[in-house]
């Protein structure tokens, strides 16, 4: 039998190259569709806004949960508990950050919980200054150079129009509230069903809640009164299921429906 490790090479942003087992890489989603839909060669694979030593503890917590079973499930909430709490403000931000942009669900979680747990029991004004440390940080300790911000996953297009959404939003008063709710609506109608998924994927990547919100209902509002087999066809979704299979779901989810 052939035990040979997959092994794949990660790039961070300032060069530093680090060898991983394909399993420990794919605890990242960002890395996962990469090596199954071939958008990188050679699996080798550059990682945007992430430095080598960020990377490094990243890879920390992946290698970590790539070899957990599910008997040890006590365990790993005590590590994860005691990795998190290590990290000081300067590299939680940094955790943050390149959750996000490699779509590591797990840790993106186990970073904002620390961030509540910081806040917690807070002053307004003692969160206003923590979270405006981690403005100047971004900008002044080197998270960016410059002010000039690489956006990954995003396209020219796509981030045209996400500014769009960003510019009214920044410019609106608590006076204008009925109004930015009826030009959301025009906005995010006039995308198609392209654009909208492109959109949901660039609030997601650049932590704009209120675009990722609006993205959502108009998703559920596109869906809503539909047969399952024309959401299907609307977003074109492969059936995987039997008849048998569909019919079981029916009867379990009679209450619902």
């Amino acid at each position: 039998m052939d035990t040979e490790k997959k092994m794949v090479t990660l790039v961070s942003s300032n060069g530093v190259e680090f060898v991983v087992e394909k399993r420990v890489a794919e605890q990242s989603l960002f890395i996962k569709n990469a090596l199954n839909e071939g958008v990188v060669e050679e699996k080798v694979i550059p990682i945007p806004m992430v430095t080598g030593n960020t990377l490094s503890s990243v890879l920390e917590y992946c290698e970590k949960h790539a070899t957990i079973t599910e008997f040890q499930e006590n365990e790993i909430e005590e590590w994860d508990k005691e990795y998190i709490e290590k990290a000081d403000l300067n590299l939680l931000y940094r955790l943050l950050q390149a959750s996000t942009t490699m779509s590591i669900m797990g840790l993106m979680k186990l970073g904002v919980a620390r961030v509540a747990s910081l806040i917690r029991g807070r002053t307004v004004e003692e969160i206003r200054e923590l979270f405006i440390w981690f403005y100047k940080n971004a900008l002044n300790e080197g998270a960016v150079e410059e002010k000039v911000i690489p956006i990954p996953m995003v396209t020219g297009n796509t981030l045209s129009s996400v500014l769009e959404y960003c510019e009214k939003h920044a410019s609106v008063t608590e006076f204008q509230e009925n109004e930015i709710e009826e030009w959301d609506k025009e906005y995010i109608e006039k995308a198609d069903l392209n654009l909208l998924y492109r959109l949901l994927q660039a609030s997601t990547t650049m932590s704009i809640m209120g675009l990722m919100n609006l993205g959502v209902a108009r998703v559920a509002s596109l869906i809503r009164g539909k047969t399952p087999q024309e959401i299907r066809e609307l977003f074109k979704i492969k059936n995987d299921f039997t008849p048998e299979e569909e019919e079981e779901i029916r009867r379990e989810m009679a209450w619902e429906l």
